[in-house]
């Protein structure tokens, strides 16, 4: 201590500098750790029923740490299909509750499956471009029932002009994608010709629109799409892009989060809430509550036996730094009164 305080001024008030910076941040860091040890050792949060008869149950786990599902489709026999947001592998979920596969190649030829669909030529896959550090926007991919893989449609534009997220199918055959810049982009029926078909009307004040899902209602022959950022759900007339809103949350409290979407034969509407971790449905132009504490509730799709699945994205880890999804990755099945 004798010999810091005979350095001249400068050099000591250097020292004690590194000193409190040091020891704040040896604080700082102890704080952190223990603020991820406590989320990393919460329980595995399990989704339960809010609506009176309704039921939850676990569909099916899928295996790894980095399933992160982030898009369902169903097929007619009902075998149901997800795939991994962070290596595009594709799970199948069979009809009988059998043991989840993994169909092949596919996380040698997919980077980060942001949506699907099934169709009788096979299962279309909406591949985000990643590795490309200066582009964005997606590929359009077909697994034919022999296992096929076949690229039918891409946009590559300059970095941050586009970010694709959610699909469906018209019953004309054309495909639209979600684009979370605030936009849906329509596809030939061969995958050709993509291009920006609408985008969200933008309100002086309010936050800039995130498009984060589409869905065809084929009950009145219009498309859906979320509003994830404004809590907004539009219907589009297919045939002149034009839309109307379906539902605006005003409330200054708990806002949703909406992200996916689904519709039933009868028309129906069935939502996923992020931050209320919730399955919602419209009803009289007002959100219901079906279920909730869901693991990040993304995607929703129909079983033909009217239940529905909701994938449990669990997305937290990808956005920070030291948190671990809570293992396994799951699929639930959601069975209405």
């Amino acid at each position: 201590m004798q010999r810091l305080l005979a350095l001249p001024r400068g050099q000591r008030l250097l020292i004690f500098s590194f000193i409190f910076i040091g020891t704040l941040a040896l604080m700082v860091a102890i704080v952190v750790f223990l603020i991820l040890l406590t989320v990393n050792n919460e329980p595995r949060s399990v989704a339960k029923p809010i609506a009176e008869g309704v039921t939850v149950v676990e569909y099916a786990t899928l295996p790894g740490a980095d399933a992160y599902p982030a898009a369902l489709a169903v097929a007619p026999d009902g075998t149901a299909y997800t795939a991994s947001y962070a290596t595009g592998e594709i799970y199948v979920l069979p009809a009988d509750g059998s043991e989840v596969t993994v169909k092949p190649d596919t996380r040698e030829v997919f980077g980060s499956v942001a949506g699907l669909l099934v169709t009788d030529e096979g299962l279309v896959v909406l591949d985000r471009v990643t590795g490309e550090t200066e582009r964005s926007g997606g590929v359009l991919w077909r697994i034919a029932p022999d296992g096929g893989i076949t690229e039918i449609g891409r946009v590559s534009l300059e970095a941050d002009s586009v970010a694709f997220n959610g699909l469906t199918r018209d019953s004309e055959g054309y495909f639209y994608v979600a684009d979370l810049l605030g936009a849906v982009w329509k596809f030939d029926p061969d995958g050709a010709n993509g291009s920006k078909w609408w985008e969200a009307p933008r309100t002086q004040g309010q936050p800039i629109p995130v498009i984060s899902d589409v869905a065809y209602d084929a009950a009145t022959g219009t498309l859906l799409a979320t509003d994830s950022e404004n809590d907004t759900v539009y219907r589009l007339d297919v045939g002149v892009a034009s839309s109307e809103v379906v539902y605006h949350f005003t409330g200054s409290e708990n806002p949703p989060g909406l992200v996916g979407i689904t519709s039933a034969s009868d028309g129906t509407i069935y939502l996923t809430a992020l931050d209320e971790k919730a399955l919602m449905t419209l009803r009289d132009g007002e959100l219901v509550y079906l279920a909730g504490f869901f693991r990040g509730p993304w995607d929703a799709a129909l079983l033909p036996d009217g239940r529905i699945l909701v994938s449990n994205f669990d997305s937290r880890s990808l956005a920070t730094l030291g948190v671990s999804p809570q293992l396994p990755f799951g699929i639930d099945a959601v069975t209405l009164p």
